[in-house]
């Protein structure tokens, strides 16, 4: 078994990247996070993008997103997720060993009534928020996460 290819433990954090931008988080740790943070992007085929924390630091994470942008992560116990549901796969890639997906929510039912019901449940579950810190990326969704950008 290869590195990150390893099952999700139940006390793993995972990280969200958020850009800044979008306003989908208002800056304050405690302050909810909206829904359309957990939309499937485009990029997002087999599912959406997080990343293990136990991997990565919260800078490192954000450092994934576009450089000369900041990032918000917002940080999720896989243990809530798996009580609402919502499965928790270990993706990792060559460049991102920590990178997992939710592959109930993906790029192709993004728009579904089942989905948007999944991201509201998702923003509730969310632990606390981190950052913002910048991103480094050449380009936006570069590796993990594909850069959520803001709304489509």
């Amino acid at each position: 078994m290869g590195v990150g290819e390893e099952e999700i433990a139940d006390d793993e954090l995972l990280y969200r990247r958020i850009s800044e931008n979008t306003r989908w988080h208002q800056g304050d740790a405690n302050a909810p996070v909206h829904r359309k943070a957990f939309q499937p992007n485009k990029g997002d085929l087999e599912g959406l993008s997080v990343s293990r924390a136990k991997y990565e630091t919260p800078e490192a994470a954000a450092g994934r997103g576009r450089r000369g942008k900041s990032y918000y992560l917002a940080v999720l116990k896989a243990s809530d997720l798996r009580a609402a549901d919502i499965a928790v796969a270990p993706k990792p890639q060559e460049a991102d060993p920590g990178h997992a997906e939710l592959p109930a929510l993906r790029s192709d039912n993004r728009k579904s009534n089942e989905v948007q019901g999944l991201m509201m449940q998702i923003a509730r579950l969310v632990v606390r928020v981190e950052g913002p810190f910048p991103g480094a990326a050449d380009e936006a969704g570069d590796a993990a996460q594909g850069g959520v950008k803001g709304p489509p």
